[in-house]
C-alpha cells in the first residue's frame, strides 16, 4: 500500500518529513525517466525512537487525524495530486485560536524572477464538518474565533505556489 508518493524535477533539492504510524517494514521506491537517465542522486533517511513534531502518514481524513493537544507544533509535507494533511484538536470552550504555518522550501516565480515562498491552503472546520474559515498563506499567523467548544479540523493542502517543501504548523489559544 503506498502512503506517500511525491515527483520532482532531477535538479531539485527535496526534503520530506513524516512518521510512520505503526512499526514494520517500509521501502522506498525510485524510479526515474529517459531525460534523468546516467543522473546520481542521494538518498538519505534518519531514524528515531520517537516521531517528535513530525506528521504522522497518513492523515489525509478527518478519521485518521488523531486528537492533538494544544498547543500544536507540527512538521509535515504533502505528497502528489489530492494529498492533503488533517490535524484534529478540542477546545473546552468558545477561544480565539492563532495559527501559524510556515513554508520551508521557498520556489522560482516565472511572473516576477524572484525566489518566493511557498503557499499552502489552510481549511477550518467545526465538529460537523462545516468549514469556519480558510486562506493560503505561505508564512504568518492568522487568527481565528472559534466560537464553540469541542472540536476541529486543521485541513493544509497545496496552495497557489507549491512544489513540495515542508512546512511547520503551529496552533494555539490566545
Amino acid at each position: 500500500k503506498t502512503i506517500f508518493t511525491r515527483s520532482f524535477a532531477a535538479t531539485d533539492e527535496q526534503r520530506f518529513s513524516f512518521a510512520f504510524a505503526s512499526a514494520g517494514k517500509y521501502w522506498v521506491k525510485l524510479e526515474g525517466t529517459p531525460q534523468t537517465e546516467g543522473m546520481s542522486y542521494q538518498l538519505e533517511t534518519t531514524y528515531g525512537e520517537t516521531i517528535g513534531d513530525l506528521e504522522v502518514e497518513p492523515n489525509d481524513l478527518p478519521e485518521n487525524a488523531a486528537l492533538l493537544t494544544l498547543p500544536i507544533r507540527k512538521i509535515g509535507s504533502l505528497g502528489e495530486k489530492s494529498d492533503k494533511d488533517v490535524y484534529r484538536f478540542a477546545v473546552v470552550k468558545p477561544s480565539l485560536a492563532e495559527i501559524r504555518l510556515e513554508s520551508s522550501a521557498r520556489i522560482f516565480d516565472g511572473n516576477s524572477s524572484e525566489t518566493v515562498k511557498e503557499t499552502w491552503s489552510i481549511i477550518v472546520h467545526n465538529a460537523n464538518g462545516d468549514i469556519m474559515d480558510s486562506f493560503l498563506t505561505g508564512g504568518g499567523s492568522h487568527a481565528l474565533a472559534l466560537p464553540t467548544a469541542g472540536q476541529h479540523l486543521i485541513e493544509i493542502g497545496k496552495g497557489i505556489r507549491w512544489k513540495g517543501g515542508d512546512y511547520e504548523l503551529n496552533v494555539s489559544l490566545a
